[in-house]
């Protein structure tokens, strides 16, 4: 039988409970330990030596004391005591991007997959509303579903941020990718569910990353230790814990990952010497020799450092990975120009021609990558096809990336080997968009029968074409305000992110305007601070906001842009905003992201600090959550 609560229940006297409790359990207290092993699913059959061992949390003890007194959490205890302690949140619609507002197919350029937008968009709200019956019909109907996205979110993205514990089982089961991270803030599922205490869900994705990865709570003091390139720190952990030498984070990174991408030969052969795996796997394909030999991005799959500019300690880690076992396929042989390992791989199987690693990279784009031309003719003799799907790009890297090095030789080659002349890449436009300014090549590719993906209009704003443009709108003055136009981010995106003031006067007078929602407006229009400036002043709305109802303002606090907070501020931006993703005001994600005198600002321009759309998301609480002792002190006086 749960508790029964005191007549007259205080919420503040509950949380020094949940204090008092958690103390007592970190001191090994007997009936502490009994209590937690009662209300926690993940301690309720685990050892005595298990439970002591046992890392736990403010937000645990208070989950104790919730059940002790018959509440599901926290929230609904804390609501069942202090309603005025939570404001409710806003039944929103998740917004309609203004891109789908039609029936429309789409690219999954991960996959490669087309999938209507309303079957898309049907699966991301089924996620977000907790429909598991629903998102159940969808897949068995399209199982490529599930990994579909829009603006690089994916449906379980919702589901976890929702707090749905079945429905995130079920796209688990199904495949659904459990290292996915959120595309504005970089935050792992795990980091969401712990966030927004859902602890339950937590658990179920701690088991599921333990069985891929090897996340342990020590491993991030470690990897830290490694970005930082403290050698002495690291000897020090692994000397009192030698099983951390291949603990990960949560979507797979280890200390070898981040020493080879940092170029650390020295680092490295501290960590192969004391065991660490030479080809462990950060959950995407990258394995440390591509951090060695691509530096600290290799997943972007069309910057490869390129081979001639590589500096020597990056060959000299590729060299000593691959004498420690490190597996040396056709791709990397491409990517280093070993045109006698080609050959001889090529002999014994020419299907290698078109491999593909763990991250969908294959050695034709390698080789153009790298300029060897007689490595690109001799894939293509032994049947290479550059249309081919690679990460980023569904009908071929390999031409995109001769056009952007302007390789003339390479790229006719590559036309005559059937290289898609209109390929798009992943956030890089199409094959002749990146010829634009390459006449030569641009002839080669509209003779291969290449076409544009954005219109004459987009191409000319591109292009800074004043005249054109001029042309084009005193032909049609529609065509100033389309849906689709760059991506669904307004045709004044691109001339204020590359700020082109000519090009954007142009636009305004003839109506252009800013639209109120975007996918990435802190990117497109607040860039530049004059720019930003300037559109705010041609009435661009201070509230302006992505589809997770995040506004600008919320950007600029969390990244701590104090001068564009103010600008926003000066111009009427809604101080007090709560958004869907965070449930948290600007002054909210200001104390997450850890920003003092982005705080002290909003609290001066008279923020409220006790306002957020959930008990987690209070600002003092993300303060706590993330160690910001200062802010939480301005948060309280």
């Amino acid at each position: 039988m749960p508790k029964s609560l005191p007549t007259r229940p205080s919420l503040e006297h509950l949380k020094k409970q949940a204090k008092a409790l958690l103390k007592s359990f970190k001191s090994s207290d007997s009936e502490a330990v009994a209590r937690f092993q009662a209300s926690l699913p993940r301690l309720s059959s685990a050892s005595q030596e298990v439970v002591l061992a046992a890392k736990s949390s403010l937000q645990e003890a208070q989950l104790v004391i919730a059940r002790e007194y018959g509440f599901d959490d926290w929230q609904k205890l804390a609501a069942h005591v202090d309603p005025s302690s939570v404001k409710p949140r806003p039944h929103h619609r998740m917004i309609v991007p203004r891109e789908w507002q039609t029936n429309t197919p789409t690219l999954n350029y991960e996959t490669g997959i087309t999938a209507m937008s309303n079957d898309v968009w049907q699966i991301l709200m089924a996620c977000h509303d907790g429909e598991l019956d629903t998102v159940r019909k969808l897949l068995d109907e399209n199982p490529e579903l599930i990994s579909c996205e829009y603006n690089y979110t994916q449906p379980i993205h919702f589901a976890v941020r929702e707090g749905h514990l079945e429905l995130t089982r079920f796209l688990l089961n199904r495949g659904a990718n459990v290292a996915y991270r959120t595309p504005s803030f970089q935050d792992s599922l795990l980091t969401m569910a712990r966030d927004r205490e859902y602890l339950e869900l937590a658990n179920l994705l701690e088991e599921t990353l333990g069985a891929r990865f090897r996340p342990v709570a020590q491993s991030l003091e470690l990897l830290e230790a490694t970005e930082a390139g403290d050698a002495s720190a690291i000897v020090e952990l692994l000397d009192s814990d030698s099983s951390l030498v291949n603990a990960t984070n949560e979507s797979g990174l280890t200390a070898l990952h981040i020493a080879c991408h940092n170029c650390r030969l020295d680092i490295v052969k501290v960590l192969v010497e004391r065991g660490a795996e030479v080809d462990a796997d950060r959950g995407d394909g990258i394995r440390p020799v591509h951090g060695a030999l691509y530096g600290e991005n290799p997943v972007w799959p069309f910057s490869p450092v390129a081979s001639a500019a590589m500096n020597k300690e990056r060959f000299l880690i590729a060299d000593y990975l691959f004498g420690k076992g490190s597996e040396y396929d056709i791709f990397l042989a491409a990517e280093l120009g070993d045109i006698s390992a080609a050959k001889e791989w090529l002999r014994r199987d020419p299907t290698l021609a078109n491999f593909a690693d763990a991250r969908k990279r294959r050695p034709l784009s390698a080789a153009v990558s790298g300029q060897y031309t007689d490595i690109v003719r001799l894939l293509l003799e032994h049947g290479a096809d550059p249309s081919l799907s690679e990460k980023g790009a569904p009908n071929g890297l390999a031409l995109w990336i001769a056009v952007a090095l302007s390789h003339q030789e390479i790229v006719q080659l590559l036309l005559d080997h059937g290289a898609d002349s209109s390929a798009v890449v992943e956030s890089s436009g199409s094959v002749l968009s990146m010829a634009r300014d390459k006449p030569e090549i641009r002839e080669m590719l509209l003779l291969h029968g290449a076409t544009e993906e954005l219109s004459d209009l987009e191409q000319a704003i591109l292009e800074q074409d004043l005249e054109a443009v001029e042309r084009i709108l005193e032909e049609d003055s529609s065509r100033v305000e389309q849906p689709t136009d760059m991506w669904g981010e307004g045709l004044l995106s691109m001339a204020a992110n590359r700020g082109h003031w000519k090009m954007m006067e142009l636009l305004f007078r003839h109506g252009a305007t800013v639209p109120d929602v975007t996918k990435w407006g802190k990117s497109y229009y607040f860039k530049h601070y004059e720019v930003a400036k300037h559109l705010l002043e041609q009435g661009m709305s201070a509230n302006h906001m992505n589809w997770h109802r995040t506004t600008v303002l919320h950007d600029m606090a969390l990244a701590g842009q104090i001068k564009k907070a103010e600008l926003l501020l000066d111009h009427g931006a809604n101080i007090d905003a709560i958004d869907d993703e965070y449930r948290s005001t600007p002054l909210g994600l200001a104390a997450r992201g850890g920003h003092k005198e982005l705080v002290a600002l909003l609290l001066g321009r008279g923020a409220d600090p006790e306002l957020s759309g959930a008990v987690w998301s209070k600002p003092l609480a993300w303060a706590l959550r993330y160690d910001h002792q200062e802010i939480a002190a301005l948060l309280r006086d």
